[in-house]
C-alpha cells in the first residue's frame, strides 16, 4: 500500500510505502502531514498469478476499520 498526499497541483507524492502485506497483518502508521492536507491511499494486487482461471486470487489488497486521527500541537 502506499500512502500519498494530494500536491497543490493535484499530483500524488508519495510519503510512505508498506512492507510486503499479508492477510490479517497489522502496520500502524503515524505520520505528520502539513495543513491543509489531501490524501490517497493506493493498493496493488501483488497475488502470484494462478494457474486455474476459475480460482479467486489469494489476496486482494483493502484496507478495514481505517482511522484518520487528527492531532494539533499547541
Amino acid at each position: 500500500m502506499t500512502l500519498s498526499v494530494v500536491t497543490p497541483a493535484n499530483t500524488l507524492q508519495p510519503v510512505w510505502q508498506s512492507p510486503a502485506l499479508r492477510p490479517g497483518s497489522v502496520v500502524p502508521v503515524d505520520l505528520p502531514l502539513t495543513s491543509p492536507y489531501r490524501f490517497a491511499i493506493a493498493g496493488q494486487n501483488t497475488s502470484p498469478p494462478l494457474d486455474d482461471r476459475g480460482a479467486l486470487p489469494a489476496a486482494y489488497p483493502a484496507i478495514g476499520d481505517a482511522q484518520f486521527l487528527c492531532h494539533f500541537a499547541q
